[in-house]
């Protein structure tokens, strides 16, 4: 998750902000004092060297100032063209190759208690993988359809496995965000959050 320390009413802010949005990047905006002498705690970061907004922290890494900041994000979405979507869970493995990580998430896939339907691999042949699986869990599903018959529209689940600059991004569909679509059915959305409980889960274990 990015940090962006920052104020509202401040264009500078605001820039990355949209910024931000544009690239459809999660992000957590943390709102500070309005006088640089009342944020002492973001000179107190290692790596930060002044007190003026915006400062973006990406990982263990601090982006000070809105043209910095907009130049590591532009950088950023070059080197890893998938991005880190607000509708799915997704996790940026280093250092592994796609067929490595494909086993790994099949396993995990399976322990978690889903099936996979089907893998498409749309891209075959190019220099960059890019293979999506169709998951579904059995019993999850069937609650599902019991409750919203129509939510079928909506199944299988998706799982993408990306091979996008020096990493493989393993990203899988937010069941919350995806049932948000349908009738807001607490029902629905209980069965959602269990579903994205054991993606979750999966995806830490990578």
């Amino acid at each position: 998750m990015l940090r962006l320390y920052q104020r509202e009413g401040c264009p500078h802010c605001q820039a990355v902000r949209e910024e931000l949005t544009r690239q459809n990047l999660s992000f957590e905006a943390v709102a500070v004092a309005k006088l640089p002498v009342d944020r002492p705690d973001l000179s107190a970061h290692e790596g930060v060297t002044s007190r003026e907004i915006p400062i973006l922290r990406d990982g263990e890494r601090w982006i000070q100032g809105s043209e910095e900041i907009l130049a590591h994000l532009a950088a950023r979405a070059e080197a890893d063209r998938f991005g880190d979507p607000s509708f799915a869970l997704t996790r940026r493995l280093e250092g592994r190759s796609v067929e490595e990580v494909l086993g790994r998430v099949r396993g995990m896939l399976e322990a978690a208690g889903f099936t996979v339907r089907y893998e498409l691999d749309p891209e075959a042949g190019r220099d960059e993988r890019y293979v999506v699986l169709g998951i579904e869990a059995g019993e999850l599903t069937q609650a599902l359809l019991a409750l919203e018959p129509a939510a079928a529209l909506l199944l299988p689940l998706s799982v993408a496995v990306v091979e996008s600059g020096s990493a493989v991004v393993v990203s899988a569909i937010d069941p919350v965000a995806l049932f948000g679509v349908a009738q807001r059915r607490e029902a629905l959305l209980e069965l959602a959050r269990e579903t994205r409980g054991r993606l979750g889960k999966g995806l830490a274990s990578l």
